[in-house]
C-alpha cells in the first residue's frame, strides 16, 4: 500500500525501535557495581572498521554532505509517531512554543516549522526512519519583500541498530545532527525534550574516539594532484584553548603505517591496534618537533574529506565518509533507559 513517504524505497519497516543498545565503542557495564552509578570499561575489540565502503551503496546522504554539523545524543523518544497528521501537529506546536519563548518573535519575525521523514538515511530494516526538523524565519522587509532564512536544521538519525534489539513503545533516534543559531538550537531541543520526554545532551568525543578516527582516516584515498595530509590540532595543558599546536602528516605514510599494524582483510580492528598506531604517531611527532605531544590534548582532526573536533562538530565532503561517521557516532551513543521530565507536554 502506498504512503505519503513511499516515493523512495524505505530502509526501515518498523514504526518504532527496539529498546536497548550497547554503549560507546562497545563498552560493557561492570557487574560488580550494584549501586546507581554506571561505569564502563573498554573491550579490547571491536569496532566496525571497513573503511573501504563502496560509493555505490544506495544511501541518500546528500543533505548531510558539505555542511558543518553539531552532534547531540538523544535518549528514546516517547509518544512519537510517524503519521502525517502527527508530524503536522508537532510542527504546529513547536511553532507556537517558539513564537512564545523567543524574543525575536516580537520583532515581526514569523516562524515556519516542518517535521518530515528523511528517507534513505537509515542503513538497515531495523533502524527507525530519520526525522528532519526545519525552522525557517520570515521577516517582512517592506510591503513587497520578505526575508526568509533557515534558523535551524536538524536530523534525528538511527543507523546500524542490531537485529537483536527488542521493540518497545519508544522511538530510538540516538544521534541528532543540527546547525543553526545557538538560541534557536537550545529552544528547539528544550521543546523536543518536553514533547517526547527525552534527554538531549551534547556529544563529546573522547581522546580514545579521536584516536579511532585517526586510524579510520588513514584509509582515505588521496585524490587530486596535491599530496593529501592529515592535520592534527593539539592544546597544551594550562594554556588557553586559543594556543594550539598544528601538525600535518602525509596520509600516504599513515596508510602504510596502518597496513603494517592492521590486517586489511578484517572488518574489525582491536583497540590495541589503534592505540599502537596512535602512539607511534605521537612518537614521530615528538621526534620531529621536540614537543612532547603525549602531554597535550588532541582537539581536532582535518583531512581533505573530513573535519571533526572533540566538541563533535564535523564536516564531511563525501557520502562515504558521512556513512562511516554516522556508524561511528551511533556506536558511541549510550542509551538512557529512563528519564523523568520536569515538564511533560503532549503535542495534541
Amino acid at each position: 500500500m502506498s504512503t505519503p513517504y513511499s516515493k523512495r524505497k524505505r530502509r526501515s519497516t518498523k514504526p518504532h525501535t527496539p529498546g536497548s543498545v550497547y554503549g560507546i565503542r562497545n563498552k560493557r557495564r561492570r557487574s560488580e557495581n550494584e549501586d546507581d552509578s554506571i561505569s564502563y570499561t573498554f573491550l579490547p575489540e571491536r569496532l566496525y572498521f571497513s573503511a573501504d565502503v563502496s560509493d555505490e551503496v544506495e544511501d541518500e546522504l546528500q543533505d548531510l554532505t558539505g555542511e558543518t554539523w553539531t552532534v547531540f545524543r538523544v535518549s528514546p523518544m516517547h509518544n512519537f509517531e510517524y503519521s502525517r497528521i502527527r508530524l503536522k501537529q508537532y510542527s504546529r506546536k513547536m511553532k507556537e512554543n517558539l513564537t512564545v519563548n523567543l524574543p525575536q518573535a516580537k520583532m515581526e519575525l514569523h516562524y515556519d516549522v516542518n517535521f518530515s521523514v528523511a528517507e534513505g538515511i537509515s542503513a538497515t530494516e531495523h533502524d527507525n526512519e530519520a526525522v528532519r526538523i526545519t525552522v525557517n524565519a520570515k521577516r517582512q522587509m517592506n510591503s513587497r519583500n520578505t526575508d526568509t532564512r533557515t534558523y535551524y536544521l536538524g536530523f534525528l538519525v538511527c543507523r546500524g541498530a542490531p537485529a537483536t534489539m527488542q521493540e518497545n513503545s519508544s522511538v530510538h533516534l540516538p544521534v541528532l545532527l543540527c546547525k543553526g543559531r545557538v538560541g534557536i538550537i537550545n529552544s528547539v531541543h528544550n521543546i523536543l525534550q518536553k514533547f517526547f520526554e527525552c534527554v538531549i545532551v551534547p556529544f563529546t568525543l573522547t581522546q580514545e574516539d579521536l584516536t579511532w578516527i585517526c586510524a579510520l582516516q588513514s584509509e582515505e584515498v588521496a585524490r587530486g594532484r596535491q599530496a593529501a595530509v592529515m592535520e592534527m590540532v593539539f592544546t597544551a595543558p594550562r594554556l588557553s584553548v586559543k594556543n594550539v599546536i598544528n601538525f600535518k602528516l602525509p596520509l600516504a605514510s599513515l596508510k602504510i603505517l596502518w597496513k603494517c599494524i592492521h590486517d586489511s582483510n578484517l572488518d574489525y580492528a582491536s583497540f590495541e591496534e589503534v592505540k599502537k598506531f596512535y602512539d607511534f604517531l605521537l612518537e614521530q611527532i615528538s621526534t620531529m618537533s621536540s614537543i612532547n605531544v603525549a602531554c597535550c590534548q588532541l582537539i581536532k582532526i582535518k583531512t581533505p574529506t573530513l573535519m571533526v573536533t572533540n566538541e563533535t562538530k564535523f564536516r564531511a565532503t563525501s557520502e562515504k565518509v558521512v556513512r562511516l561517521i554516522l556508524s561511528f557516532l551511533y556506536d558511541g551513543t549510550t542509551l538512557i533507559n529512563s528519564c523523568i521530565p520536569t515538564l511533560g507536554m503532549q503535542p495534541d
